[in-house]
């Protein structure tokens, strides 16, 4: 009963680091895109273009 307690609990914990494996700090902390002809992270426009202020 223990030894299935414990191999339930390593179950539980592989899956969990195979998610953390996944995981992409950057990606949750810049939203990274582009608006147009302007990059954009986490919506501010990067550079400009002469047309355009």
């Amino acid at each position: 009963e223990e030894r299935d307690a414990i191999l339930a609990k390593i179950e539980v914990s592989q899956a969990h680091l195979e998610l953390l494996k996944r995981t992409n700090v950057l990606n949750d902390a810049f939203h990274i895109w582009h608006d147009g002809e302007f990059g954009t992270i986490n919506n501010f426009r990067l550079g400009r273009l002469p047309k355009m202020p």
